[in-house]
């Protein structure tokens, strides 16, 4: 349990100073808070993963690895083709979230669960980029946006996989094999 809650504090620092980085709060040195920000976040997973024993672990799910795929498209193509130019520590925000699914996706339980989370994520960044670049409704629309990352990685892909493992759970037969 103490690996549990080092790996959580270690993430949720890493997403606070990512979140100060990319709000400019930061100022010169903003980038560097990004990218130590992004390095913790990823630190807390790690603890919190070796708390998994060794025999739990595997390979990341093909079908989440292809979510992650296309959301990687998404996002390359938002950074380049529709931003003020490319950022490579913007195109790591918005795949954290991503990351965090084929880390999930990485533990046998909830292996065939991260696909739901991961999915979750890729419809709120296609919901915002509709909002955003198709049809915005105001000069605010852009800071979901911003939050979105934020919001995929601590609500959205956490609660889109527990509830998937919790229907996997109860499943009979092949869903809950896997």
């Amino acid at each position: 349990m103490k690996n549990a809650t080092t790996g959580l504090a270690i993430a949720a620092c890493g997403v606070a100073i990512t979140i100060a980085g990319v709000s400019g709060w930061l100022d010169r040195g903003s980038l560097y808070g990004v990218s130590i920000g992004l390095l913790m976040s990823l630190v807390g997973v790690a603890v919190l993963l070796s708390g998994v024993r060794a025999s739990e672990l595997t390979t990341p799910d093909r079908y989440v690895s292809g979510v992650v795929g296309l959301g990687a498209v998404l996002h390359l193509y938002e950074n380049l083709a529709k931003g003020s130019g490319p950022s490579f520590a913007w195109f790591a925000w918005t795949m954290f979230p991503y990351a965090l699914a084929l880390a999930i996706s990485c533990i046998k339980p909830t292996r065939r669960a991260a696909t739901a989370g991961a999915a979750a994520a890729l419809l709120v960044d296609l919901w915002v980029y509709h909002g955003v670049f198709v049809v915005p409704r105001g000069s605010t629309e852009p800071l979901a946006f911003l939050f979105a990352p934020l919001w995929n990685s601590l609500i959205v892909v956490p609660v889109g996989t527990w509830a998937a493992w919790l229907i996997q759970r109860k499943a009979p037969g092949p869903i809950a094999a896997h």
